[in-house]
């Protein structure tokens, strides 16, 4: 993801918690956990339910260098364990060319 990137997510999220604040502000059952978990559901309706990630961003390649990510390759094998370590495929290209079937086949996991 690269830092503007990361940037609209922050500044998507801002609003979410302020959004979700309002939300629970006249209600006395409102808790920490209740404005949280209304923030993330805005945020991520917002941002078309990605998912969020404290990982650190993976090292981006040039877009010159960049080759593409191929079924049944170490490289295929590699993202699928970033995939579940919790990158999403958006993350992946900043180090991969990544085709519509195997981007399918990423998100399934």
């Amino acid at each position: 993801m690269t830092f503007e990137e990361r940037k609209q997510e922050l500044i998507v999220r801002q609003n979410a918690l302020t959004n979700a604040n309002v939300f629970w502000s006249k209600d006395e059952n409102a808790t920490e956990d209740k404005v949280i978990e209304t923030a993330e559901k805005y945020a991520k309706w917002t941002l078309g339910n990605t998912t969020f990630s404290n990982l650190p961003p993976l090292e981006a390649v040039d877009e010159k260098r960049k080759e593409w990510l191929n079924f049944n390759t170490p490289d295929y094998n590699k993202a699928i364990d970033l995939k579940k370590k919790g990158y999403t495929v958006r993350d992946l290209r900043t180090q991969y060319k990544i085709g519509g079937a195997v981007a399918k086949e990423l998100d399934k996991l």
